[in-house]
């Protein structure tokens, strides 16, 4: 093979990718659309600036009770990073208590023209919520945003409405992250976890995921509702959020009424926010909330059915539905000749996930009594155990993982066991050790939210640790 072949260095024909961005714009003219084509996120890939053609209005739509820091954030990221300058900020009040959230709100109308606060004072129903504050909306583009979001990027606006203007497109999502720099949102798959989940959830911020998709454009099925861009007369067109949701797989609703009417839904990589999630309405830790969110889920499947029988169009049939991260079904059978036991490791982490921790360690236990060596079932478990004091427990469950060699040499999760296994030395009073292992988690992974702040509770001399409860990706 020559050195200077192009199956031996893609670098070593430039000329080659220079060609393949001339083709892609000469199909934009030939099709009547206005773009750029650049490179993109990755060797090989490209990415098209579409022109925005007219001073479109965004009516940005924040729903908030209370959580005024949450919310402060949220919008001083938006004044501070937005390069994007016609837009209003409608936040719906509904039923805040705290002096505090009113005066900010006294504040923002005062000083900001752009700034609107509207009351809604019936009961939290997120789809209520936003339908009510999108009939006040002046803009022709509405977009739906949690106050537990943060902007990252400047022209994270610009990178939405590029495609939200296009007659098409019907909604646009965006990519979203966890405070740990671990992906919360890279649109949606349906089908997984019986209804729909996250892809990539976990994965590391500067993954590329299965092909690149974590770092390109594409068309799915549906994004999430904290961060949903659409023009108002799509969202007239298909009569707004349906209000029988009042807290989840809303937004999934929305999406594939959108698609139903013929529209495309495309996610972007391109415009990028953290995600506090569950910071502000709380996790579903108590029978009523899960009862509420098992009614969702039934209504969801009576509705979509047939959508979640046929399968994601915009996912392989040979994927799992276990989880997120695109492997193959192949990929669960274990030394025991099923993979059951992921079943109910995937409800043991969406237990967790909700708060609901009892139910989680059922889930948990019944994969390990089909697979010692659930890895997920054990890091969970053993965490659990740490947070309890079970010490000796905790200490079984990490040798678990390290003796069979689980992790493999994945410096992401393998972090998570050195804070934790950290952690666990310090109460056992081998606190060289233990702050070793700290470190190590730390230097493995620098963006290692919980590993920051325990080196920092090191430094400090104050060790009120942050015990990690579940393997990143």
């Amino acid at each position: 093979m020559s050195q200077n072949s192009t199956s031996q260095s893609q670098g070593s024909k430039p000329y080659a990718f220079e060609a393949a961005k001339r083709a892609l714009k000469n199909h934009l003219d030939r099709i009547g659309l206005k773009g750029q084509v650049r490179d993109g996120l990755f060797s090989g890939s490209y990415k098209i600036g579409y022109a925005i053609d007219y001073d479109y209005k965004v009516s940005i739509i924040i729903p908030n009770k209370d959580h005024k820091e949450d919310l402060e954030r949220c919008i001083n990221s938006i004044l501070a990073k937005s390069t994007y300058k016609n837009y209003e900020i409608i936040i719906a009040e509904n039923n805040s208590t705290e002096e505090e959230t009113f005066k900010y709100y006294e504040n923002l109308k005062n000083n900001h023209y752009n700034i609107f606060v509207l009351e809604w004072k019936n009961a939290f129903n997120y789809s209520a919520v936003n339908n009510f504050a999108a009939k006040h909306a002046k803009g022709e583009i509405l977009l739906f945003l949690n106050n537990d979001t943060e902007v990252i990027n400047e022209n994270w606006l610009e990178e939405m409405i590029q495609y939200a203007q296009r007659k098409d497109v019907g909604a646009v999502g965006a990519k979203l992250y966890y405070p740990d720099d671990t992906i919360q949102h890279g649109g949606v798959i349906l089908g997984i976890g019986a209804v729909a989940d996250h892809a990539f959830r976990y994965m590391n911020k500067d993954s590329d995921g299965y092909f690149g998709r974590l770092k390109i454009v594409q068309n799915l099925s549906a994004v999430t509702g904290a961060c949903l861009m659409m023009r108002k007369e799509v969202f007239s067109e298909v009569k707004g959020f349906d209000e029988n949701y009042p807290i989840a797989y809303n937004d999934i609703d929305l999406c594939l009424k959108v698609r139903d009417k013929g529209y495309l839904v495309v996610w972007t990589p391109y415009a990028e926010l953290y995600h506090y999630e569950f910071q502000t309405r709380g996790l579903d830790d108590n029978l009523e909330k899960q009862e509420r969110v098992k009614k969702e889920i039934e209504l969801f499947k009576r509705k979509w059915g047939k959508y979640l029988e046929k399968g994601d169009p915009y996912y392989n049939p040979n994927f799992t539905l276990i989880k997120t991260d695109f492997s193959t079904n192949y990929h669960y059978y274990n030394d025991y000749g099923n993979y059951e036991d992921e079943k109910y490791s995937l409800e043991g982490i969406y237990y967790l996930r909700i708060g609901n921790i009892e139910e989680s360690k059922k889930c948990f236990k019944k994969a390990l009594q089909l697979n010692p060596k659930n890895m997920d079932a054990l890091f969970c478990m053993g965490s659990f155990c740490l947070k309890e004091n079970k010490l000796e427990e905790a200490m079984n469950y990490f040798n678990s993982i390290l003796e069979n060699n689980l992790l493999k040499d994945n410096k992401i999760q393998l972090s998570c066991l050195c804070n934790n296994l950290g952690i666990l030395k310090i109460k056992l009073g081998d606190h060289e050790k233990g702050v070793e292992l700290i470190k190590k988690a730390f230097e493995m992974n620098p963006n290692y939210r919980d590993a920051q702040h325990n080196v920092q509770q090191i430094n400090n001399q104050t060790f009120d640790f942050k015990i990690t409860r579940k393997l990143m990706m």
